[in-house]
């Protein structure tokens, strides 16, 4: 019995043995020459006092002599390494005077020093993996001369090199942590297992790998949600704003209360706001609409004029003084003309004129001649002549009038000197006054004053009546003097002109107060628009100063016609240098009823109203451009009949724009459950990814295209999926998904490898979705490539495996073992003893 135990405890022994075996062979045994280490050679003559060259190895000689007084050689090794595990190789070496340092691959110290040149001095350089290279390994040795002699180093590397592997460098070696297992709740959110996978003593032979697991926060979920099932679940909440429950605003036809136009104002309200209690209510009150002015009534629901001939005198006209001046008495008088409305702001009212003669200017001492006063027999205006830059009137007596014009280019032979434009061009209106401009478009000077009034470019005629009334032509209200000669524009009727004035509430009647500047003599003087001078504005001479172009300054300004653009009523106006309208640019009424017409910054705007604010519900335009009496107010209510193709405004762009979502992830294990907004990839690792598209909207949204630009670095491989459904196509060129249904999800997956690179930079994959020509969206992920990285597929083993053989592989775990072997045989041995 005893000698078959002892059989079972040699058989045990023996399979421990091979175990013992199989660990001292993890270190793997290399020859030098399979790695490239070679011995020295002989190069130069070695002194005799050296050990002797050999076949197998010679001596390097670095120098003799004073050259190589005190100075240091280095001599190199190099061995060639397919993989990144420690090495021990052993040796010996000669050297004269003595080695310094050696250090492998530029910073690992072996720590070989010392020796001697009639004796070998025995070496074991340990290298460990982290100081290794994959490819080409340098073994610097370093000698110095101490003596002034020839110096030179030897050496000789044993056949056996050992290679020690190393089971783990990195935790990623060991596997890739992330969430295992399904969702579960805990706390009312969301929780998944997380594994951790650990490299301990990472890149040296006593490595190994270990996991834990720890329950992490997977999804948090929001104030309205529950967690059930592993899910966050929306609470059924009606409303979470007044919004929600409708949009608040006019409804109905327009109608008449007291003078007035009304119309009803509904007003939507959430109760209980976001809570599971949450209800929607609305109330309906009458508001007023439009406020009809003192002469206007209410009429089917809008405000209609009365037919007023005038509000006010100036309605009729401008009261001031007319025709030429004339000599009366000794004294200057001149004709007033009158206008009256009688029985102002009623239907009965009416315009009427009469007209008187009025001392105009008061001679005193001196004489009246030609509707002037005159002192002497001297002719005003006589002839032109230069003072410096400025060219000045002069009457016949040589006494100096008025400026006439600042010479830019200097003043000579009594005219300004130009040599590119022709002074006296032609002549232009700006207000009363006639001017001179040359042909560069520059003032010149005064032609003359215009009594009458001055239209088309010269002074109307002296029997004729400025501005004397109103007539239409087209939308637009001109000026007509008293002969039928049709004047400047008084205003562009945006509803209509007809009988002499604008229809509708943009009646002209009345001249804007202070409406430009112009100059008589050295002072300023207002001006309304009718062209009737007012009061001083400055006066230029008190401050040593000329008037030009209806402002003081030290020398004559340019005058510009189309100076600047500005609203003006409902319309965008050309006003010149001096401040006085000088064109219309743009009418901002346009033949759209239901637009809300404006101006405004010197820009017109058009806003289309379908609430019934501006267009009557049912009528034409509203028809054509509203379609529905809810289209516009930003709900897709497809109750009443709103589609895409009939009302795009609230149905196609707003949906799109405001509640479609796309996001991009990936991931690099196929089985883990864990997306990523950024990864790291190495080369020819394969990569998933995948693209959500969330309908936040309660109505379908169709015809979406979904794209994603991947990095060229990596391949698309396809396995192209919606919602885990295979399709056909290329999600880089763009696919088509159709429709995401309301509040609904759909989900695409793909996959890609990367390539063989030489880059270590971050990119990015970026996932669009075009649905139309005015909406773009999309999402990104960063991508980080590192060509030092490569699969870990090729490099990690089975963990299970790992731990068994790393259990094995423990140094105390075999003295136990001995232990348990020597305890048996001493056990075995007493029992044989005794049987015999």
């Amino acid at each position: 019995m005893f000698k078959n135990i002892s059989k079972i405890l040699l058989l045990i022994f023996v399979i421990l043995l091979s175990f013992s075996v199989w660990d001292s062979v993890s270190a793997e045994t290399v020859t030098a020459s399979s790695i490239g280490l070679q011995n020295s050679q002989s190069v130069g003559t070695p002194t005799s006092v050296w050990i002797a060259n050999t076949s197998t190895s010679g001596w390097v000689v670095f120098g003799t002599g004073n050259a190589i007084c005190y100075t240091t050689h280095t001599y190199t090794s190099t061995f060639v390494m397919t993989k990144k595990v420690g090495v021990t190789i052993t040796g010996r070496f000669a050297v004269d005077d003595a080695l310094t340092s050696t250090i492998v691959n530029g910073t690992y110290n072996a720590n070989i020093k010392g020796g001697g040149h009639a004796a070998w001095t025995s070496f074991t350089m340990t290298i460990p993996a982290s100081a290794i290279n994959i490819g080409t390994n340098n073994i610097v040795f370093t000698a110095k001369d101490t003596a002034c002699h020839i110096t030179g180093f030897r050496v000789e590397f044993d056949n056996q090199v050992t290679l020690e592997e190393i089971n783990c460098n990195t935790s990623s070696d060991c596997g890739t942590s992330g969430y295992t297992g399904s969702a579960f709740c805990s706390g009312g959110d969301v929780y998944k297992t997380y594994k951790t996978y650990t490299c301990n003593n990472a890149g040296t032979t006593s490595s190994y790998c270990s996991n834990s697991t720890q329950d992490k926060l997977y999804t948090d979920c929001t104030s309205t949600q529950t967690c059930s099932g592993g899910t966050c679940s929306d609470q059924d909440i009606a409303c979470d704003s007044s919004s929600d429950c409708g949009t608040s605003g006019y409804i109905g036809s327009a109608f008449c209360s007291g003078g007035d136009v009304y119309k009803t104002y509904r007003t939507y309200k959430c109760n209980n706001a976001g809570t599971t209690s949450a209800y929607c209510s609305n109330t309906s009150e009458d508001k007023l609409y439009t406020n009809c002015s003192s002469n206007q009534t209410c009429s089917n629901g809008s405000c209609s004029d009365q037919d007023i001939a005038c509000d006010s005198s100036s309605d009729c006209g401008t009261s001031g003084y007319i025709g030429s001046a004339f000599c009366s008495g000794g004294d200057v008088y001149k004709t007033y003309r009158t206008y009256t409305c009688s029985n102002a702001g009623t239907t009965s009212s009416y315009c009427s004129n009469s007209t008187s003669d009025k001392l105009y200017i008061d001679c005193g001492s001196s004489t009246c001649s030609n509707g002037s006063c005159s002192s002497n027999n001297c002719t005003d205006r006589s002839y032109q002549q230069c003072s410096g830059n400025y060219l000045y009137w002069y009457d016949s007596c040589g006494n100096q009038d008025d400026l006439i014009q600042y010479c830019s280019n200097g003043c000579y032979n009594n005219s300004c000197n130009n040599n590119s434009c022709t002074n006296h061009s032609y002549q232009r209106c700006v207000g009363n006054y006639l001017y001179w401009y040359d042909s560069c478009g520059n003032q010149d000077g005064l032609a003359q004053y215009c009594s009458n009034g001055c239209s088309g470019n010269s002074c109307q005629n002296s029997t004729c009546t400025y501005h004397s009334y109103q007539q239409c032509s087209g939308n637009y209200l001109y000026w007509y003097d008293s002969c039928g000669s049709q004047q400047d524009v008084a205003e562009y009727c945006t509803n209509g002109c007809s009988n002499g004035s604008c229809s509708g509430s943009n009646y002209y009647g009345n001249c804007n107060y202070h409406a430009y500047r112009l100059c008589i003599g050295s002072s300023v003087y207002w001006y309304d628009s009718c062209g009737s001078q007012q009061d001083l504005y400055q006066n230029c001479a008190s401050s040593g100063l000329t008037c030009s172009y209806g402002q003081c300054a030290s020398q004559q300004t340019k005058y510009y016609v189309y100076y600047k653009k500005a609203c003006y009523k409902n319309s965008v106006r050309w006003y010149d240098s001096l401040g006085a309208i000088s064109g219309l640019y743009q009418n901002c009424a346009d033949s759209n009823s239901c637009t809300l017409d404006s101006c405004a910054g010197a820009k017109c705007s058009n806003i289309l109203k379908c609430d019934g604010s501006t267009c009557t519900a049912g009528s034409e335009d509203y028809n054509k451009y509203c379609g529905f009496a809810s289209c516009g107010n930003g709900n897709c209510e497809q109750n009443l009949g709103e589609t895409e193709s009939t009302c795009s405004a609230d149905c196609k762009t707003n949906i799109i724009s405001q509640n479609l979502a796309v996001s991009l992830f990936a991931k690099k294990d196929s089985t883990s459950l864990q997306w990523d907004k950024n990864i790291q990839l190495g080369q020819n690792e394969t990569v998933y990814f995948m693209v959500t598209l969330n309908n936040n909207s309660n109505s379908q949204i169709d015809n979406i295209a979904v794209s994603v630009n991947i990095p060229s670095e990596i391949s698309y491989l396809g396995n192209l999926k919606i919602d885990d459904v295979a399709i056909s196509g290329d999600i880089v060129s763009g696919i088509n998904i159709g429709s995401v249904q309301a509040m609904g999800r759909k989900t695409i997956t793909f996959e890609g490898k990367t390539q063989t690179f030489a880059i270590q930079e971050q990119k990015q994959a970026v996932a669009n979705i075009i649905n139309s020509a005015e909406f773009n969206q999309s999402d990104s992920i960063s991508i980080n490539f590192d060509a030092s990285q490569t699969s870990s597929a090729s490099i990690s083993s089975s963990p299970a495996s790992t731990g068994i053989l790393e259990f094995l592989k423990h140094w105390f775990m075999w003295i136990i073992v001995a232990l348990v072997l020597v305890f048996l045989f001493v056990v075995v041995f007493r029992r044989i003893s005794s049987d015999t």
